[in-house]
């Protein structure tokens, strides 16, 4: 397997990644439960009237005889998305930390694999296996279960986000470096 191809992109693998944890670390940091509920209740707000404005442009193509079918899918699907955010809100944000959970251990995974068998030359392997470590309890942590984890493992988990996402940056620029 060529390693430098495997690696090629992967910069902007850890650079998303990163960046999705700084987001949740201030997040989690700054931002209380009550209005991470508000905020997710009013995207499937959101998404509930952008379904319901695609049905209503369904309805006028169907009507002019234009296609149809690609919006009408979208506006169910819209829909049906929108509802579900907005009867199950604190299900969807666990289902949506336990995804940037799983997105963390497989660029902690891939982090790993890069380090071991990679064929660049890292000069701080310490900093980098360290990044590894934090990027992967920081993955579990969220895959253990969101909500059930106490409110300070919350505050813990922002920053070790925060530690992760900067790690991961970090990390990104290095490879772009050596492209």
């Amino acid at each position: 397997m060529n390693h430098t191809a495997s690696t090629h992109h992967s910069w902007l693998v850890f650079a998303v990644s990163g960046f999705i944890a700084l987001v949740y670390g201030i997040v989690a940091l700054f931002l209380s439960e009550e209005i991470i509920t508000a905020i997710a209740l009013y995207t499937g707000l959101l998404i509930l009237l952008s379904g319901a404005g695609m049905l209503i442009a369904a309805i006028y193509r169907l009507r002019k005889d234009l296609p149809f079918v690609s919006l009408l899918m979208q506006a169910i699907a819209a829909g049906i998305i929108g509802i579900l955010i907005i009867l199950y809100t604190q299900h969807t944000i666990a289902a949506f930390l336990t995804v940037i959970g799983a997105m963390t251990l497989v660029s902690a995974l891939f982090q790993a694999y890069l380090l071991a068998f990679g064929q660049h030359n890292f000069n701080n392997k310490g900093v980098d296996w360290a990044s590894v470590v934090i990027t992967l309890v920081f993955g579990i942590v969220l895959l253990y279960n969101p909500y059930a984890v106490a409110a300070y493992l919350v505050v813990i988990s922002g920053i070790l986000a925060l530690l992760a996402g900067s790690l991961m940056l970090w990390f990104a620029v290095k490879i772009r470096k050596m492209q």
